[in-house]
């Protein structure tokens, strides 16, 4: 029992060690993403939204974490010769990979509950925060700001007082031409706003259209709030964005489509095999562990990202492709390349124990 608290402690901090760095290399990438998704924001905003956008990347984070926790610590098993001990002890190798199995166990609850219920519903709410907060952003510009650029919408001008700007260069949403935008020069531009609405206030206007150009005393222009956000590219009729609950009533419904049917069904099953990953990576990450105990630590680790990158190339791109066009049954698609590599790991197990 010690000796496999010992290990399963070993375990913890290398796997912490492990998440923490893999996040600590990806923050930068996920906050630049954070800053384009939310233009002209305050920066407390971003900062807000950060925690939402890396909580996407947790599912994929864990696993890879606990495989390079799992070579990292039988690894070191190996090379300080307690891997030969336990066994010349007489103890059965494969009871030694309880403490593993324990960790992974947890893992896999929380990657399935992120998966089926959690990740659904933040990624609607990520997309009321972002309009929330550019909504808030363009009722209250900062003081002094005298460039500002939100979805369609873009102002430029050379100097400001308040909310009057001067010598003003604006696109604005044309509701003439779907998606379009409409260039105009102003001597000022002042600005007003309701709940739901943004009023310009335009004088000595030049404005440009393919038609030609044109010039104006005064005008006013009204622009709906939601126009100014940035479009969603989301489809949330895609199964990510539905709770695992949800897409089993929708599928027992039976008012789905044929392709459609096929991706929930597939969604399903891939929440399932991806929490149980983990299971997966013990019986790679042990045998890579003991095996390379002669090379460096650093090329087990390496061989442990590759397993990874191909395991998930297998799985998720490969086994999906097959499973949405129908050459697979979504289930196949989905435990099939799980079932590949549990038949590659466990010989590499076998392999490792004999030795």
């Amino acid at each position: 029992m010690k000796l496999q608290t010992y290990i399963l402690r070993m375990l913890g901090l290398a796997f912490l060690f492990a998440a923490g760095s893999m996040l600590f290399v990806a923050l930068p990438g996920i906050a630049v993403g954070a800053v384009h998704r939310l233009p002209g924001v305050s920066t407390v905003a971003v900062l807000t939204f950060l925690p939402m956008a890396v909580a996407a990347f947790v599912p994929y984070v864990l696993p890879v974490s606990f495989l390079l926790a799992v070579v990292a610590t039988y690894g070191r098993l190996a090379v300080d010769n307690e891997w030969t001990a336990i066994q010349m002890a007489g103890r059965n190798p494969y009871r030694m990979l309880a403490p593993a199995a324990s960790l992974a166990l947890i893992l896999s609850a929380g990657i399935y509950f992120l998966n089926s219920q959690a990740l659904p519903w933040l990624l609607h709410y990520q997309r009321s925060f972002q309009v929330s907060v550019l909504q808030d952003s363009i009722r209250n510009l900062s003081p002094g700001q005298t460039e500002v650029q939100f979805g369609d919408f873009y102002l430029a001008s050379n100097h400001r007082e308040e909310n009057t700007f001067h010598d003003v260069f604006l696109e604005v949403p044309d509701p003439e031409s779907k998606g379009g935008t409409r260039s105009l020069v102003a001597h000022s531009a002042r600005f007003e706003f309701t709940d739901e609405l943004m009023t310009i206030h335009l004088r000595n206007v030049e404005f440009m259209r393919e038609g030609g150009r044109g010039r104006i005393e005064y005008t006013r222009t009204d622009i709906p709030l939601v126009d100014l956000i940035p479009p969603s590219r989301a489809n949330y009729e895609k199964a990510r964005y539905k709770s695992s609950r949800r897409l089993s009533e929708e599928l027992a419904a039976g008012s789905l489509d044929a392709v459609t049917q096929r991706k929930y069904t597939y969604a399903l099953h891939k929440r399932v095999t991806n929490a149980v990953t983990c299971l997966l990576f013990i019986l790679l990450g042990v045998p890579t562990g003991i095996l390379l105990r002669r090379s460096t630590q650093l090329a087990a680790m390496a061989v442990a990202v590759g397993y990874a990158i191909l395991y998930w190339v297998s799985s998720l791109r490969l086994g999906e492709e097959l499973a949405e066009s129908g050459a697979l049954a979504p289930a196949i698609g989905a435990w099939g390349p799980l079932a590949v590599w549990l038949g590659i790991a466990a010989f590499m197990t076998h392999r490792a124990f004999r030795r």
